[in-house]
């Protein structure tokens, strides 16, 4: 890192460090897809590495808000929250 700061400063610092950045996602999401899990599956599994528990559990209220702003139906967004409580809802 000394030798990328001297030769291009701070923002050869952050290129180099989100390229590494890009390739451990890379490989995490290859991983994954070659075990057997879909794309979409893997990247969600991608993204959350490294993360704490705190920020994952932080993540995942982002998403199910941005998701649900998507779908925009509210009879379709009642039925998905319906579905994923159902495990706990049948004890």
């Amino acid at each position: 890192m000394a030798v990328t700061h001297r030769a291009g400063g701070l923002d050869a610092m952050l290129l180099a460090f989100t390229a590494g950045l890009a390739l451990l996602y890379t490989l995490i999401f290859r991983r994954c897809v070659q075990g057997g899990m879909g794309p979409l599956l893997a990247a969600l599994v991608a993204v959350h590495e490294g993360l704490t528990e705190a920020q994952s559990a932080e993540l995942n209220a982002r998403l199910v808000f941005l998701l649900a702003n998507q779908v925009g139906d509210a009879r379709v967004l009642a039925d998905c929250v319906a579905a994923a409580a159902a495990p706990w809802r049948e004890r």
